[in-house]
């Protein structure tokens, strides 16, 4: 799970600012900013995640851990919101 977290964070084919944009454009930007403030976290839907990555990204992460997408997104949605709250402590991007 470590690695497909860098990947989305940081990887090459992404990072969090690209993400956040993601976030922004289906809709759910105020789901990351909950993330990005010092605020409780906001929790997010597999559906959601699956929107904001989209099929094929969400397929290609999965692999990486050796999940089920499915499997995959559930803990991604655990683990997202304290990963992204981690990487900004200062309440910015």
């Amino acid at each position: 799970m470590g690695a497909a977290l860098e990947e989305l964070l940081g990887g090459e084919r992404g990072s969090l600012t690209d993400l956040a944009d993601r976030f922004t454009q289906v809709g759910l930007g105020r789901i990351m900013a909950s993330w990005i403030g010092n605020g409780p976290n906001l929790s997010i839907s597999t559906t959601d995640l699956r929107r904001i990555l989209g099929e094929e990204r969400a397929q290609d992460l999965a692999t990486l851990t050796g999940l089920s997408s499915e499997d995959f997104l559930v803990h991604l949605a655990r683990q997202l919101p304290r990963a992204v709250h981690h990487m900004t402590p200062d309440g910015r991007l």
